[in-house]
């Protein structure tokens, strides 16, 4: 199988190959970056039509800057007799299930009672 090609106007991967593994029953794709990187690697356990997966997300070093113009910036007054509302999302929606617990128990579920 070949690795898909990347589009050429691709911001942080130029190129995706496969290379030699350095252990034998391994595998080791190679990506060629456009420039500096911080990866976070995470493996998803099988779940509906899916089996095990490796996701990796590629994540720009170069911090983007931003200024606020003072002058239209917003000022919140607060006001202490009001009703204050905390909301817990679980971040899991789609395909993705989110932790399962040893019971069988989906995150999902616990955080949304």
């Amino acid at each position: 199988k070949y690795l898909p090609s990347v589009p050429k106007k691709h911001n942080l991967i130029s190129k995706l190959r496969y290379s030699k593994p350095k252990k034998k029953n391994s595998t080791r794709v190679v990506f060629e970056l456009t420039g500096a990187i911080k990866p976070v690697v995470f493996a998803l356990a099988p779940t509906g039509p899916y089996k095990n997966r490796l996701v990796v997300d590629l994540y720009s070093r170069k911090q983007k800057s931003f200024s606020v113009d003072k002058s239209t910036a917003k000022k919140r007054t607060r006001t202490a007799d009001r009703d204050i509302i905390i909301a817990i999302d679980a971040g899991h929606g789609g395909e993705d299930p989110g932790s399962i617990g040893p019971a069988g128990t989906y995150e999902k579920n616990i955080t949304l009672q």
